[in-house]
């Protein structure tokens, strides 16, 4: 007798339709990424031969996620103060090693305003906060690779903005200064109208996985 052969083969039949009803993929398994839908509900799941992926940010302490929130989490920030008095309105490089005074430029000053790049990164922001008001200002970030002594005069970086208000903080936002690992960096600023007593406090942010020097 058959009947039981072709009874799990009528219940294997009728599971497999339903699982095919209820967990899919949205296009035939491929190299490329495509939703797993539930139904027809699309999840936050995508699905390739190779790889599954997560995009969602998490909002719960069960989620679970992907590489990038896991490499942003794992980055960290490096916050250096500096200050300094000038009254004069050409490019300036701020004191990074502990001292006060700014240097009009870059020549024989690495002591006073550069330091190494420990990891690749990026530098965030720099806030910036004026005795007197400067008017369209500028903060630029200047970078020098392996066999070049000092940082670029150049800016490879900038950001512009406005301080017309004296003693009030303004917030200069970089999407993309980035740097890597041993190279060597200063940042400048530059304003309209003498800045007098000056302070800027900068936010450098080192990538994960960090790879050092």
């Amino acid at each position: 007798m058959a009947y039981g052969n072709g009874t799990q083969t009528n219940k294997s039949r009728k599971d497999s339709q339903d699982f095919e009803r209820h967990l899919r993929v949205a296009n035939p398994l491929n190299g490329n990424n495509h939703p797993i839908l539930v139904g027809d509900e699309i999840c936050p799941l995508e699905i390739s031969k190779d790889s599954v992926q997560y995009r969602q940010t998490p909002s719960n302490q069960d989620d679970i996620v992907n590489k990038k929130y896991v490499d942003d989490s794992l980055a960290f920030r490096h916050i250096m103060n500096s200050g300094w008095n000038n009254s004069g309105t050409a490019i300036i490089y701020m004191p990074l090693n502990g001292g006060t005074v700014e240097r009009t430029s870059t020549s024989g000053q690495n002591e006073s305003i550069a330091f190494i790049a420990p990891y690749d990164g990026r530098l965030d922001r720099v806030i910036m906060r004026s005795e007197s008001a400067t008017g369209s200002s500028i903060v630029g970030l200047h970078i020098s690779s392996t066999g070049t002594e000092v940082p670029a005069a150049l800016a490879s970086f900038t950001e512009t903005i406005d301080m017309s208000v004296d003693d009030t903080p303004y917030v200069f936002d970089f999407s993309s200064a980035t740097f890597t690992a041993g190279q060597i960096l200063a940042v400048s600023f530059t304003p309209t109208s003498g800045s007098n007593d000056t302070n800027a406090t900068l936010v450098f942010r080192y990538n994960s996985p960090m790879v050092g020097v």
